[in-house]
């Protein structure tokens, strides 16, 4: 019986240690770029992911501007790896792609050699003089989803509550020992 007990439990573990892994919140930003300007038809959604604080693989500190490279999806669709160059005029461009420049607030925090993006949502303008709305850039860090959580947690109590049992020891004197360490 506690031979089952213990196999059940590194069943569930292994399937833990599994799951763990995506929980890294800090790690990715995704970014979604929903055109609003009512006259543009070239796209309507722009998509990537990105480190919180990536290496940049070039960066200007006289222009203040720095470039990362990025899989994009155009509504829906992947394009692939693309360059994306962040700066403070424009906030973003994507060279390969017609119309991706967006014109707004400062979308990161540091130097151009060390940036860290900030999350959040910023409406962006055709131009860095008064212009029309021309999208809103949403910079969001992937959250653990809460049933994840709920089963890792679930499968630390049960393991602590099988040790405290004394189910997995395998002698009086290990149960004596878990006993006194919980």
């Amino acid at each position: 019986m506690s031979r089952f007990l213990a196999v059940g439990c590194l069943v569930l573990l292994t399937g833990a240690l599994l799951v763990a892994p995506p929980m890294r919140a800090d790690s990715l930003d995704t970014f979604n770029f929903q055109v609003t300007y009512p006259n543009f038809t070239a796209f309507h959604t722009l998509t990537w992911q990105a480190d919180s604080s990536p290496t940049p693989f070039s960066s200007c500190g006289i222009c203040f501007q720095f470039n990362i490279t990025a899989n994009v999806w155009v509504d829906g669709a992947l394009v692939g790896p693309e360059t994306i160059a962040f700066g403070g005029i424009p906030s973003f461009t994507i060279p390969a792609l017609p119309f991706s420049s967006a014109f707004g607030p400062p979308l990161w925090t540091g130097t151009v050699n060390s940036p860290t993006f900030t999350p959040g949502i910023y409406t962006m303008n055709l131009s860095d003089l008064p212009s029309p709305q021309f999208g809103i850039l949403t910079i969001s860090a992937p959250e653990p989803g809460v049933f994840s959580l709920f089963f890792v947690g679930l499968l630390a109590w049960l393991f602590f509550a099988l040790l405290s049992r004394g189910l997995l020891a395998r002698s009086k004197q290990a149960q004596m020992r878990i006993s006194h360490i919980l």
